[in-house]
């Protein structure tokens, strides 16, 4: 697994793929089963799901397991790792087809809900996100256009 490896680098996370990234590589929503052992442990998970949202939000092309392991943002927002979230906000400047290969109807449906969990404080990163006329307008309109916010 291409984000193990880059963890291990980075990060001196354990040396193979441990079956909770596995089964998020291999589920085809995010597995129910997966969370909470993903919560209970969650300083030593976040690295590894962290370093696969680098290499996304860099434009690295993902290897197959690891695009469907990118359930794990939403691990990582369900930790409220803030941490990631300058990550996530350079990720969602992504183009719109790379955008639905990662996250599919994630995209509108439970994307803004990772935004607010994953959100730092820091409204200025969010608001040039906001202004950015190439960013997504899903992008743009999605954690604004909240039920609970109207």
């Amino acid at each position: 697994m291409d984000a193990i490896q880059a963890a291990l680098a980075d990060n001196h996370v354990a040396t193979t793929a441990p079956s909770w990234f596995n089964d998020l590589a291999r589920a085809q929503r995010v597995p129910s089963e997966t969370v909470p052992a993903c919560l209970d442990d969650f300083a030593a998970k976040a690295p590894v799901l962290r370093a696969l949202l680098i290499r996304a939000a860099d434009g690295e092309i993902l290897s197959d397991a690891d695009e469907k392991a990118f359930f794990g943002v939403h691990i990582l927002a369900l930790g409220y790792d803030t941490a990631s979230f300058a990550m996530f906000l350079q990720l969602l400047r992504q183009p719109d087809e790379r955008l639905y290969s990662l996250f599919g109807d994630a995209i509108t449906k439970t994307l803004p809900k990772a935004f607010v969990n994953l959100f730092d404080g820091d409204a200025a990163p969010v608001l040039d996100l906001l202004a950015d006329r190439n960013v997504s307008d899903c992008v743009r309109d999605g954690p604004f256009s909240m039920p609970w916010l109207s």
